[in-house]
C-alpha cells in the first residue's frame, strides 16, 4: 500500500470512529446501556483497526524516511487525518465524562 494510500485507512479508521464516538454520546445521553455495549465493541475493534493502521504508516516511515517527501494530497490528507484524531480524542473525553456523571 502507498504511504497515501496508508494515510486515506487511517483517515477512513478516524472518520468510523468519530461516527461510533457521536453514536456513543446519543446513546449515553439517552441512558440506554443495552445498546452501549455493542457500541463498545465497535469501537474498541476500529480502535484496533486504527491503532495497525498507523503502526505500518510508521513503520514504513522508519523504513524509508526520504520516500516521504511532501506533497500536496498526502499532506491534505494527514492534517485531516491529525484533526479528526484530535476530534475524537476530545469526542472521547466528553462520553467519558457523561458516562462518570451517570
Amino acid at each position: 500500500m502507498t504511504d497515501t494510500g496508508s494515510i486515506a485507512e487511517v483517515l477512513n479508521l478516524a472518520r468510523e470512529l468519530s461516527s461510533i464516538l457521536e453514536e456513543e454520546f446519543a446513546v449515553l445521553e439517552s441512558k440506554n446501556l443495552e445498546a452501549l455495549e455493542t457500541i463498545q465493541d465497535r469501537k474498541v475493534v476500529v480502535l484496533q483497526q486504527l491503532d495497525a493502521s498507523w503502526a505500518s504508516l510508521n513503520a514504513q516511515y522508519q523504513e524509508d524516511p526520504e520516500k516521504y517527501v511532501a506533497t500536496d494530497n498526502r499532506d491534505s490528507l494527514w492534517e485531516e487525518a491529525v484533526s479528526l484524531i484530535n476530534d475524537c480524542k476530545e469526542a472521547h473525553i466528553r462520553n467519558d465524562l457523561l458516562l462518570k456523571k451517570q
